[in-house]
Order: C-alpha cells, then sequence, then structure tokens
C-alpha cells in the first residue's frame, strides 16, 4: 500500500514538471489503463462467478442421476429375486421382467460429457473418485442392457421348448390310450398283464389328476413325475414289443423336460449373477459418492443459511 501511494506521488510530481496539455494526456491514458484493468478484473470474475454455477449444476445433476439409478438396481434385485423364487417353485413359468427404466444408468455411462463433470468434480470438491464410478456404470450399463436383451431373447425359446415338452405329453397320452385299445381281443403274456394292468391305473389316475384341472403350468412341471416316469418304469420293466411307441416317446419327453428346466435354470443363473454383480458395484458406488453427497447438502445448507438469518 505504502509504494503504490509512493508511487502515485512521484507520478503527479512528475505530471507536475510538464505542461497541463501533457499532464492531461497522460491523465487520460492512466484513467483508461486502470478502467481497462478494472473492467478485465470485474469480467474475469464474472467469469468465474458463472463458471462455478455451472459446474454446481453438474453436480447437482449427477447426484440426482446416481440417486436415481438406485431405485433402477432395487427394481432389478427385486425383479431377479423373484426370477429365481419362481424358478424354485415351477420352472415351468415364465416370470415378469419389469424393470424401473434404467434411463440414469444409461444418461451416465452414454449422455453426459464425463470428462467435462469429471473436471467440474475436481474445481469444486477437490475429488478424482468419479473416474471410478464412471467406469462402474459404464460397466453397469452394459451389463443391465445385457441381461434383458439376454431374456426378452431367451423367453421365446423357453415357450417354444415348453410347448415341444407339451406336445409330446399329448403324444405320450394318445400312444397310451391306442396301446390299450390295441390289447382289446389280444392274447396277452403275464408279463404285458402286468404292464397293462398298471398303465390302465396310470391312465385312470391321470384322468382323476385332470379332473381336479391343475393350471397348466403345474401340471406341465409335475407330468414328468406323474405320468412320463411312471410309463417309462413300467415299459422298462414289464414292456415288449408292442410297448416300443410307448418307451420311445417317453423317453423324449424326459428329454425336454430337462431341457426346459435346463433352459429356464441358465436364464435364472444369469439373471442372479448380474442380479448380485450389480449389487456389488452400487454398494461401492454408494461409498464413493460419500463426497458428492456431502458437497450436495453442504450447497443446499449455504442457499438455507441467508434465508434463516
Amino acid at each position: 500500500m505504502l509504494l503504490a501511494q509512493e508511487w502515485f506521488n512521484r507520478f503527479f510530481s512528475w505530471l507536475s514538471l510538464h505542461d497541463p496539455t501533457m499532464k492531461a494526456a497522460f491523465i487520460g491514458a492512466f484513467v483508461a489503463l486502470v478502467g481497462f484493468f478494472i473492467q478485465d478484473f470485474l469480467a474475469r470474475k464474472n467469469e468465474r462467478a458463472k463458471q462455478i454455477e455451472v459446474e454446481q449444476s453438474k453436480m447437482k445433476y449427477l447426484h440426482f442421476l446416481i440417486t436415481d439409478s438406485y431405485k433402477a438396481i432395487e427394481s432389478f434385485d427385486s425383479t431377479a429375486t423373484n426370477v429365481v423364487r419362481s424358478f424354485q417353485e415351477n420352472p415351468f413359468v415364465l416370470p415378469g421382467f419389469g424393470l424401473y427404466p434404467a434411463h440414469s444408468i444409461n444418461a451416465i455411462a452414454n449422455k453426459i460429457n464425463q470428462e467435462e463433470y469429471f473436471l467440474a468434480s475436481v474445481s469444486q470438491m477437490k475429488n478424482y473418485k468419479l473416474v471410478e464410478i464412471f467406469l462402474i456404470y459404464n460397466t453397469m450399463n452394459e451389463g443391465y442392457k445385457r441381461i434383458t436383451e439376454h431374456f426378452v431373447s431367451e423367453a421365446p425359446k423357453f415357450i417354444q421348448a415348453k410347448d415341444q415338452y407339451l406336445n409330446l405329453i399329448e403324444e405320450l397320452r394318445s400312444a397310451s390310450n391306442a396301446y390299450l385299445q390295441s390289447t382289446v381281443g389280444r392274447q396277452l403274456d403275464e408279463r404285458e398283464k402286468i404292464a397293462l394292468s398298471k398303465i390302465r391305473e396310470l391312465s385312470v389316475n391321470l384322468q382323476n389328476y385332470h379332473n381336479a384341472s391343475p393350471p397348466l403350468q403345474v401340471w406341465l412341471y409335475e407330468s414328468n413325475q406323474i405320468f412320463v416316469q411312471p410309463t417309462f418304469n413300467i415299459v422298462r420293466e414289464h414292456g415288449n414289443q408292442h410297448h416300443q411307441e410307448l418307451f420311445n416317446i417317453s423317453v423324449r419327453a424326459t428329454i425336454q423336460h430337462s431341457k426346459v428346466v435346463d433352459h429356464m435354470r441358465n436364464i435364472v443363473s444369469a439373471v442372479d449373477n448380474n442380479r448380485k454383480e450389480m449389487n456389488s458395484q452400487i454398494a461401492y458406488i454408494r461409498e464413493l459418492t460419500k463426497p458428492l453427497n456431502k458437497y450436495i447438502y453442504d450447497l443446499h445448507i449455504e442457499k438455507l443459511e441467508p434465508n434463516q438469518n
């Protein structure tokens, strides 16, 4: 301050030695120079204030996207848990796969400029963790998209496999009824008489089961145990050449039943593994975003304070 005052004193002392015209010129130039520096300072200050405002807006929007992404992951976790439970109860049921839209996850991964948001976080919070968060969201978005597409693409294949099994069941029932009709008036040996008795009993039990009108999905799942396997066992133990068709169809039905169950098991396994991975990732994100949460909280408090005074 003293140096500046001394400089001004010397400057005006020097001006006093010159004529008024020169003095006016020097003073005008000096005032213009001072005005330029003041305007430049104010412009820079205003520009920085706008930059801070933009950076704060980016942090607020990112915080909103991350918070919203938790809903998508919670929805996926709930849906995946239901898929697993449904498989355990009846693997012939195709469970619903409705999910909370993952727009926020996709926005973080693909729509926002991650570099700009990272630089804003460094400027506002002096925090470099955002890089890790972006990498996780990039991976999570691909996983979310991949497992959803996988479920959608596999569902028709599962339905087709189930329909093929249903056709085999109907084919086996028809063949069983045809065999019973073929024995009328035909001489049977003791071995075939046993087979006939057991197949007739099985047919009666099957009809009684149908009279109870179980849901189709339940019938399909239980049919292997109450119809296909008993038929196979009867023919294997007591059958002859007249039972060859029953044997062949029951073998094909057994294999197809396993295919349906295995197909759904693969779908469920993929969904459940993805669920566990996403839950692990989101838990890590919650830890990484603690500084961002504090930053947003402090901004909120700072905004409220002037109104409270």
